[in-house]
């Protein structure tokens, strides 16, 4: 029920605060809106209140009650926005209770009214701690996802770079590669040309010989026929004397003639015969070798390069485990589809062990040049992260570079074994702090990795080595490492398919190629020098 100072300004049709009030002849007020309406309604004009008929259709406007209305409004919404927000806008009571049904805060008047008729009500202090409790709940998982949400929103930025970097370098990729059967095709169109071009010189040369002995001929056959008809005019004891000498230079004239020679022509079909097939197999070569990757892992007894072929090639292939004798006795490879590619890795024994006999030696290092044929794409140099290096150490690239041919670093990365003892750390400290390590690192042209060989599931460190042997592939500008060495193993894997191979002892065919035998026994006995003084000043430091 509302108060007796807002009833005098309310319509008794609306029921609310006058809206343009008009007064009747009754001395009633109704809204102008409202009495329209109920004229309309009751379709005869008379008073909403008292029912008396009104004769004016357009009753004036109540402007004492109107401004009275507007200034009663006025008051109420300064009340209400000064802070009085606690106060009941039907009963202008304090507002204590909490209305559990209308979920409404409620002033004890209204819990009397017929409006919250049969409600539950509560203390508002009692209803506002929950509800605080729930709404802290609230906010505390609208934090957690804020902070997720700008989390992934991280995330998806750093993602959208990352998609360009990869859009980019695969470009760059693309093109590169493109640019390798470009060149190839280049260089298959050049070498054709100048064949073509060496053939046409070459029989053109043969041809101007030919003309030059048939010019001999025939101006000898016209010098001929001159004397002959000098001879016919002349008289006949003249004749007669001459006829025998003419006779026989007649017959000595009347060699057979001369005839064009055998393949003078260009032999076409060997330039446009089979032409796009014989491309398309070349570039078939090509692009299989852009996709195969040859590897082979070097580095002393117990350093984890079986292990580390294991975890290239995803499954346990090479024997690998702990013990204080050398694991790998000889060469081996095992091909396995790594990264949607074919790889090949060979492991090898020590090679750089000082003990070992020259001839098996000799021997492992061909064995390993027959598996790696045609050639290598990188030669990987496996050092424990935790090994103390030695200068024997230090000169194990140069080692390999006598066995294997120049430029061989070109086409070497250092890998790391035993990721895991880093335990965080990062891997450029630990070569920053070494001087060996680094000097070995500058001399593999700063390319290295690290492998946690524990972890066999971690394939991004497989997939991160393969791209770095393509970075460094691409930098050279060359598919694979060869030499005179390994062209002839390649040669010999050939003519072995073939069935033409000699079957030769791998220790013999390697004295033709860069490794010589007196001077490879030098080096070796300088490295078991090097090796006892070493082992001294070990034994010494331990002392």
């Amino acid at each position: 029920m509302a108060s007796q100072s807002e009833e005098d300004y309310i319509c008794p049709v609306c029921c609310d605060i006058f809206k343009t009030p008009v007064f009747l002849s009754c001395s009633h007020s109704v809204c102008k809106e409202c009495l329209h309406q109920f004229w309309r309604t009751k379709g005869t004009q008379e008073c909403p209140v008292c029912r008396r008929r009104s004769s004016k259709p357009d009753p004036p406007v109540n402007l004492v009650l109107k401004n009275l209305c507007e200034s009663f409004l006025k008051e109420r919404n300064e009340v209400r926005s000064s802070g009085s927000e606690e106060i009941c806008s039907l009963h202008s009571e304090k507002l204590k209770l909490f209305c559990l049904e209308d979920k409404q805060p409620v002033c004890l008047v209204c819990i009397n009214s017929q409006k919250h008729d049969n409600h539950k009500f509560r203390p508002i202090d009692e209803v506002v701690s929950s509800y605080k409790e729930e709404i802290n709940t609230a906010l505390q998982t609208l934090q957690r996802k804020l902070k997720h949400s700008e989390t992934m929103k991280g995330e998806f930025e750093e993602t959208v770079e990352n998609i360009k970097s990869q859009a980019d370098h695969t470009e760059r990729q693309i093109k590169q590669q493109f640019e390798t059967l470009h060149q190839f095709l280049r260089d298959e169109e050049e070498a054709t040309i100048t064949a073509l071009r060496e053939e046409e010189e070459q029989k053109k040369q043969m041809m101007k010989k030919r003309l030059e002995e048939i010019n001999t001929h025939i101006s000898a056959l016209s010098q001929s026929i001159r004397d002959m008809e000098e001879m016919m005019n002349a008289s006949d004891v003249c004749f007669l004397k001459k006829f025998p000498v003419s006779m026989e230079r007649v017959q000595i004239s009347s060699q057979p003639d001369p005839q064009t020679p055998s393949g003078a022509l260009i032999h076409v079909p060997r330039y446009l015969g089979n032409l796009l097939f014989r491309v398309w197999k070349k570039m078939q070569d090509i692009v299989q070798n852009m996709s195969e990757r040859r590897l082979v892992l070097l580095g002393r007894s117990g350093v984890g390069k079986s292990a580390a072929g294991n975890t290239i090639l995803g499954q346990k292939e090479f024997r690998s485990e702990i013990s204080v004798t050398a694991v790998t006795c000889e060469c081996s490879s095992v091909h396995a589809t790594v990264s949607d590619r074919s790889v090949t890795v060979v492991d090898t024994p020590g090679l750089f062990h000082t003990d070992m006999i020259q001839e098996d030696l000799m021997t492992e290092i061909m064995k390993s040049v027959d598996l790696s044929s045609p050639g290598p794409h990188a030669f990987l140099f496996v050092f424990p992260v935790n090994l103390r290096f030695t200068e024997h150490d230090q000169r194990i690239l140069e080692q390999t570079e006598m066995m294997f041919g120049q430029e061989v670093l070109k086409y070497s990365i250092i890998l790391f074994t035993h990721g895991d003892l880093l335990k965080g750390k990062s891997i450029e400290d630990l070569i920053k702090r070494n001087s060996r390590m680094r000097h070995l690192v500058q001399e593999s042209g700063d390319r290295y990795h690290v492998f946690n060989n524990e972890d066999e599931n971690n394939r991004e460190q497989v997939t991160d080595l393969l791209e770095k042997i393509d970075t460094m592939i691409e930098k050279n500008r060359r598919g694979y490492y060869s030499n005179q060495m390994y062209e002839d193993a390649q040669r010999r894997r050939e003519d072995t398919r073939r069935g033409r191979g000699e079957k030769t002892a791998p220790n013999r065919e390697l004295l033709k190629y860069s490794i010589h035998r007196d001077h490879l026994h030098e080096t070796l006995t300088q490295e078991k020098s090097r090796l006892r003084q070493i082992h001294i000043f070990t034994i010494r430091d331990h002392i």
